[in-house]
């Protein structure tokens, strides 16, 4: 096992695991990441996105809670005219930003992406929910009791 305390570790890893155990084997190429070359420039971080304004009776439609089962639970909350969603430690509640009307990030933690998803009724649904850019399966709204 391979810890690294790095967002590009990875491109570091096939050869460290060739040059410690001699490993030539293991599938690194399948999954996209681009070894490293010190020769060659650092690529910018892309730009933060542009934070726009949505009406607050849109915002208020999306609280409620996401369930992604069986590894999380998203809750999102209306308060203030923002919207909230509760940290993943479960101890304190950030704003949510919107790059579009469903698109939504939280400052500082810009790897997730919050897509909220209506149905054909123009009714909440889900929550899609991206990391890095990779999108992860969609967690469907619970029922309001």
């Amino acid at each position: 096992m391979l810890l690294g305390n790095s967002d590009n570790f990875e491109s570091v890893a096939q050869e460290i695991l060739q040059k410690v155990i001699g490993d030539v084997y293991s599938p690194f190429g399948w999954l996209g990441y681009v070894p490293f070359d010190p020769s060659r420039p650092k690529t910018p971080p892309p730009p933060d996105p542009t934070i726009i304004e949505v009406a607050p009776a849109i915002l208020e439609s999306y609280a409620g809670t996401y369930d992604m089962q069986p590894t999380a639970l998203f809750q999102i909350k209306f308060k203030d005219s923002k919207l909230w969603i509760l940290s993943m430690d479960g101890e304190s509640w950030d704003p949510l930003y919107a790059e579009t009307e469903v698109r939504f990030f939280v400052k500082g933690n810009q790897d997730y992406r919050f897509e909220f998803i209506r149905d054909e009724s123009g009714n909440v649904t889900a929550l899609r929910l991206e990391l890095q850019g990779i999108p992860l399966p969609t967690a469907p709204k619970r029922e309001s009791k």
